[in-house]
């Protein structure tokens, strides 16, 4: 591996492990959202400035791009946010991304982070131990919190507790902690169905893998169990080709299976109380029973928003502005402000617009394209597709913040950095 491969191998190693472990319980800012953007930032710029030293010492050229289509497509998206940006009601939200959402500057460092590991990170299956590893210790802690045996919970403020009186997880509020949670336990577990590894790294797997699935349960994310079960449903048929990976995904399901239950005892039911939810507000939606209650009064905010949609549409009311452009509309009900419209699509939409929406889609679908094209000659992409479409399964009742944020644009990367010249190595 050449010098500006392991610097960014090193790179995505501490937006990927470390940025995720770093928060503050006893500040009153946002905790979960400040520190990571900030080291992201610093371990971007100083990545990007090594990487320069090197280009002009060994006088190479600097170019790590390797799809016209993919940089259109990137440069058109880009434009647009920055349209969006300048057209905003509240300019400096939208380029900061203050206080709550990711403004103008998180899009450039997420297309920097793409296009410096889409062109230069060298993905092997022996890096899989170190994401492992950082949620065990997040799963764990989060598991902690679950049981109310957390030791920093006097250091937190009412403002870090959910409507149970509950610490948040660590890496940031249950919708986010999730949605992290649910795509490192995906590709993990798939990992550990898929590849003939050595048997330390096989136990690894399988127990990072109910560890985080713990972790989703202590988050207590309906739109987390919803997700794996839609990508588990999904895979089936794939896993079912061969008998070796049947057998580690039924034992997988099955051990998933009795921690819920274990985990469910221990609550007092609490979570089949609130997973079973998911089946019966489906069967209502079936039934034509549009209830502005369904989803934690997500279905509310998706109604409330068909104005902000009408009004907004073209280049969108400006990057990290939903809550402004909602309470100005005065749908905000007793003081409780609404961040986000718990969607990203409809997120995009609101704020950048039309165009924007389309291009992300083209982007997420061209990628994934080029991915299932290259299952054939090479099966190890699989577990990383799923980890990407249980992402944006999730992300159709949520939105991202920065930590989700950093992992979709570094899932996207190694995919098409996969496809385009990469082989993935064992060692």
């Amino acid at each position: 591996m050449n010098v500006s491969g392991k610097l960014v191998n090193y790179y995505v190693f501490i937006i990927i492990c470390i940025v995720p472990l770093f928060y503050l319980p006893f500040s009153e800012a946002d905790v979960f959202r400040q520190p990571k953007f900030a080291l992201w930032t610093a371990s971007f710029l100083i990545t990007v400035l090594f990487l320069l030293r090197e280009r002009i010492r060994t006088k190479e050229e600097i170019h790590w791009i390797f799809s016209s289509r993919i940089n259109l497509m990137l440069g058109i998206y880009m434009a647009l946010w920055t349209i969006s940006t300048l057209l905003s009601v509240d300019k400096m939200s939208s380029i900061t991304g203050l206080p709550l959402y990711n403004g103008l500057f998180q899009l450039i460092l997420s297309i920097g982070t793409f296009l410096l590991v889409a062109g230069l990170f060298e993905f092997r299956l022996a890096y899989l131990k170190y994401v492992a590893i950082t949620y065990i210790i997040i799963s764990i802690y989060s598991i902690l919190q679950y049981f109310r045996l957390d030791p920093l919970t006097p250091f937190y403020s009412d403002l870090m507790k959910n409507y149970e009186g509950q610490v948040f997880a660590t890496i940031g509020n249950q919708n986010q902690v999730a949605t992290c949670f649910i795509v490192a336990f995906v590709i993990l577990s798939f990992y550990f169905i898929m590849e003939e590894q050595k048997r330390s790294d096989k136990l690894l797997t399988f127990i990072s893998s109910i560890l985080i699935f713990a972790g989703v349960m202590a988050a207590s994310s309906r739109g987390g169990l919803l997700s794996i079960s839609i990508v588990y449903l999904v895979s089936l048929p794939f896993v079912l080709k061969n008998k070796n990976y049947v057998k580690r995904y039924f034992t997988l399901a099955l051990t998933c299976s009795l921690i819920f239950i274990i985990m469910d005892y221990a609550s007092g039911s609490y979570l089949m109380d609130r997973m079973s939810t998911i089946y019966s507000e489906a069967g209502m939606i079936a039934q034509g029973e549009v209830n502005p209650d369904l989803g934690s009064k997500r279905m509310e905010i998706w109604i409330n928003s068909i104005p902000l949609i009408k009004e907004y549409w073209l280049f969108g009311s400006g990057p990290a502005t939903f809550f402004q452009v909602y309470d100005t509309f005065g749908f905000n009900q007793n003081g409780v402000q609404i961040a986000s419209p718990h969607n990203e699509s409809l997120l995009i939409l609101i704020t950048t617009g039309i165009f924007s929406l389309i291009t992300y889609w083209a982007i997420v679908i061209v990628i994934l394209v080029k991915g299932i094209r290259k299952i054939k000659e090479n099966s190890q992409i699989v577990p990383l597709l799923l980890g990407l479409i249980t992402y944006l399964i999730k992300n159709m009742l949520n939105c991202t913040v920065v930590t989700d944020m950093i992992i979709f644009w570094v899932l996207l990367a190694v995919i098409f950095g996969f496809t385009e010249k990469k082989t993935v190595s064992n060692r």
